[in-house]
């Protein structure tokens, strides 16, 4: 058998091996196999940050409870007991001393609307909360989703470059023996020693990023297990709202709350300039040491009904400058909220552009993939019959493992701007 004919079996191999690389079944993933939406319901389930949403969520629930008692009456009791010398200040003054044990009401008549109000920014409190909550979780759902997409690359492309190293160290082996026997071109070993160190540097890399990507996604889905993480082969995520708008986004949502709050604290700046009338009345006993001790009728138990009104009248300004800083802020607020609409939009079409033009890129790359496997085959037969090189052989080779590779890298990028979509939109 001739030189060239033997390293032409060499490569034939390789070349049938390259046309399997990825197209060979992958073993069948385990029974746990994680995907992507399983994952991001265990972050919501167990982030830190969810729980502090859901107590800032109670805090405000309870402030609401607080701001309903502002109209009602406020019924405690007091009690107490002094003595003075009559030697000392005047009597007059002292009594020698006070006994006293009263129930006393207030009940709030008029305050200008400000506990009212003060509902009103309970409530909104308790909105703003929830749409607090609502951007935690979808920038929760999003960490995870891009976390997982990170793991699944990074594995899809171990599992591609391990597969060509093994073949790749399998030629070596048989191209050595027969380069030091004289059957094959030393030209031939070189170049396949070449690609296995290039290969074999990627896989290293691809193995440090893929445990770098599972390290990521464990701390971000909680948890106390150390089994590794395996997720199903196909990324899977959520749909994407088609008739998603920015007037909608969580985003969106949270700025028209805090404007809706700006608005209530304008008003209750108004409302402290308004006059605020209580009535307050006394029932029990109230006397002092010296009409204990006199003789004839004690005076101990009664009552007392009386109203308060209370009028600002001039403030040096202060009021008036307060209530033109809460206007300002109202602008403030609605500017923000049509910027931040603006910008959800733009985003929206620039991720929407983006998936489309990464999904087309892997669709024409498996069309690529399927292409360099036929050449492959082709190859692997003008080698049998003398009339391609090593060389050749090898660069099929090459160029299958990179569009493979690079395929990988498209699909994570169209689940990236999916996810990116999906944020957009609040979907957690």
């Amino acid at each position: 058998m001739s030189d060239r004919r033997r390293t032409s079996t060499v490569f034939c191999a390789l070349a049938f091996n390259t046309m399997f690389l990825v197209a060979v079944p992958r073993s069948a993933p385990a029974a746990d196999a994680l995907g992507v939406e399983d994952c991001v319901k265990q972050a919501l389930s167990r982030h830190g940050r969810m729980e502090a949403g859901d107590a800032e969520v109670r805090a405000a629930t309870a402030h609401v409870k607080v701001a309903a008692g502002a109209l009602r009456p406020v019924v405690q009791a007091r009690g107490g007991a002094a003595f003075a010398p009559i030697d000392g200040f005047d009597p007059a003054l002292t009594e020698g001393g006070e006994l006293a044990a009263l129930l006393s009401v207030e009940q709030p008549l008029y305050d200008g609307g400000i506990a009212h109000l003060g509902q009103r920014a309970a409530v909104i409190g308790v909105e703003k909360a929830r749409a607090a909550r609502a951007v935690t979780a979808a920038d929760v759902a999003l960490d995870t989703r891009l976390a997982c997409i990170d793991l699944w690359s990074a594995a899809r492309r171990v599992e591609v470059l391990t597969r060509s190293v093994e073949d790749l160290r399998r030629e070596q082996e048989t191209v050595e023996r027969l380069a030091r026997g004289g059957t094959a071109l030393r030209t031939d070993a070189l170049r396949l020693d070449t690609q296995l160190e290039f290969e074999g540097a990627a896989l290293d890399a691809a193995q440090g990023e893929a445990r770098g990507a599972e390290l990521h996604l464990r701390g971000v889905i909680g948890g106390t297990s150390e089994a590794p993480i395996v997720l199903e082969d196909t990324l899977r995520l959520a749909t994407p709202d088609p008739q998603w708008s920015a007037a909608v986004a969580p985003d969106s949502r949270q700025t028209e709350i805090e404007t809706q709050a700006a608005m209530v604290e304008q008003a209750t700046r108004r409302a402290e300039r308004r006059p605020r009338v209580t009535l307050a009345g006394e029932a029990g006993a109230w006397t002092g040491r010296n009409q204990l001790i006199e003789p004839g009728r004690n005076h101990v138990l009664g009552y007392r009904v009386g109203v308060d009104v209370v009028m600002p009248l001039w403030d040096s300004g202060a009021g008036a400058a307060r209530v033109e800083a809460d206007a300002a802020m109202v602008m403030a607020r609605r500017a923000d909220r049509r910027a931040v609409e603006q910008q959800l939009t733009a985003q929206d079409a620039a991720e929407r552009s983006a998936f489309e033009t990464a999904r087309a890129h892997a669709d024409r790359l498996a069309l690529a993939l399927d292409g360099a496997r036929r050449v492959a085959g082709l190859v692997r037969e003008r080698w049998a019959g003398g009339a391609a090189s090593g060389f050749e052989v090898l660069e099929a080779h090459r160029a299958y493992v990179e569009i493979a590779l690079t395929r990988i890298d498209s699909e994570a990028a169209a689940a990236r701007a999916q996810a990116r979509l999906l944020r957009l939109g609040g979907t957690p």
